[in-house]
């Protein structure tokens, strides 16, 4: 019953676009943190 539920509302648009649009919002930290995460692997590999 608890997961019938769950699908219920996971599957919900209402959800789905709110989820995303939450999820968006990280987007640039994501990727800021990977080009740091990035530049910093090729400093230590010049070192």
């Amino acid at each position: 019953m608890i997961f019938n539920d769950f699908w219920d509302i996971v599957l919900n648009p209402v959800f789905l676009v709110t989820f995303g649009l939450v999820m968006a919002a990280f987007v640039p930290l994501g990727l800021s943190v990977l080009v740091t995460w990035q530049e910093n692997a090729e400093h230590t590999e010049a070192e």
